[in-house]
């Protein structure tokens, strides 16, 4: 049921909207299924030295059935879209950003090779993304051993994951890590994923259940305020509620996420042998030297979500957008960005363009740099819409 066609090696995937001559230009959206969609995307690295972020924005991830045209309405398209936020190195994420594609085209054709003449094309897609994340998981742990160079093996890096993929009417999420997806349905939030983090209670119950701890800390957000653009009326605002203490959680004091690719040192224990203090552990007085099982997971949360009328756009980003940004304040910003081009739902299909969804795109990353974020920002923001509308439109100017 599915043929799919890779995009090129690196971050963006979707098309430009082809020229028809005199200023007016082809349809950019992609129709598939009853559903059109068009991505923007935009990754900063922040105040930050380095960038960690990667990210997949691919508009138009599988070839057609039955040779049917790539930009005909019945054509059988999906779209792909994850950011991968790394830490300690860029190896796991730039591993995930280079192989999810494949691994998903071969999970994808296992999957429907043990499927019966009732499974649909979302529920297999959906366990094939589950199968795919997992065989990556395994892959950068066993590739990632050997540095070849002496020094530090890249598995000891490590990296988050949210994936999202619209099979039609269904928004298939995978979740690893402390990123987030939501669902603008009208203008109200609605959450599309749980991050994982280890002050949540079952993340918490888990690590312990290896042997392990979950430290707190305290910080001021206060700190945060001179990175924050204070001359935005908007941004004052918000400095005067973020005058708060922020509770940081990290699994054995180190790692501020409970789920993640690569981080090898903090996985797969095998309960026997002591564990010298080092490092990366340092145990509580009087604690067992022991652990037993992972401390960090790669389980992928999978959840697919039904789309249904008035579902307008969902956006995935990471951390660093989140810790400064609210679900709410998200979504009233984007419309008051497309309201400022002329835009409304009804006009939403006809009016974006692919230079507007990035430079909303665009706009989302500066609002939380300018929130005071201390790390890196990466977003990807998806508008949808049925598969009704097209036609040619003018360009519009940003």
């Amino acid at each position: 049921m599915f043929d799919l066609e890779l995009s090129p090696s690196g971050s963006v995937g979707s098309m430009a909207s082809p020229t028809l001559g005199s200023g007016v230009y082809a349809d950019p959206w992609t129709r598939a299924r009853g559903r059109a969609w068009l991505s923007g995307s935009r990754s900063i690295t922040g105040p930050r030295e380095e960038n960690q972020d990667t990210f997949i924005d691919v508009e138009r991830f599988n070839l057609s059935l039955n040779g049917l045209s790539l930009n005909g309405e019945d054509a059988d398209e999906v779209g792909l879209w994850a950011i991968f936020d790394g830490h300690r190195g860029m190896a796991c994420a730039e591993f995930l950003k280079d192989n999810l594609q494949s691994y998903l085209q071969a999970a994808l054709a296992e999957v429907e090779a043990g499927s019966s003449a009732d499974d649909g094309d979302a529920a297999m897609a959906e366990r094939a993304l589950g199968r795919a994340l997992g065989q990556l998981e395994a892959a950068f742990m066993e590739q990632g051993k050997d540095s070849g160079q002496g020094g530090r093996p890249p598995n000891l890096t490590g990296s988050t994951a949210i994936v999202a993929l619209l099979v039609g009417e269904q928004l298939i999420m995978g979740q690893v890590g402390d990123s987030a997806a939501i669902l603008a349905r009208g203008r109200v939030a609605q959450a599309l994923t749980e991050p994982h983090t280890p002050g949540n209670p079952v993340e918490k119950a888990r690590i312990e259940a290896c042997g392990g701890w979950v430290t707190t800390e305290t910080e001021l957000f206060l700190g945060q305020v001179h990175r924050m653009d204070l001359r935005d009326a908007r941004i004052r605002d918000k400095a005067s509620e973020k005058c708060r203490v922020v509770t940081i959680y990290r699994v054995c004091g180190q790692l501020a996420v409970s789920r993640a690719f690569g981080d090898a040192d903090f996985k797969n224990f095998c309960g026997t042998e002591p564990i010298p203090e080092g490092e990366y552990y340092d145990f509580p007085d009087g604690h067992c030297q022991r652990f037993d099982g992972s401390l960090v997971s790669a389980e992928a949360d999978i959840r697919a979500h039904a789309l249904a009328a008035g579902d307008h756009f969902f956006l995935l980003a990471c951390d660093g957008f989140w810790d400064v940004v609210s679900a709410e304040e998200c979504v009233y910003f984007v419309w008051e960005r497309l309201r400022e081009r002329g835009v409304e739902p009804e006009t939403l299909r006809r009016m974006v363009t692919k230079d507007v969804a990035n430079a909303v795109a665009t706009d989302l990353a500066d609002l939380a740099l300018r929130s005071g974020s201390s790390d890196n920002i990466t977003v990807v923001i998806v508008f949808i819409d049925d598969g009704d509308g097209g036609g040619a439109m003018p360009s519009l100017a940003i």
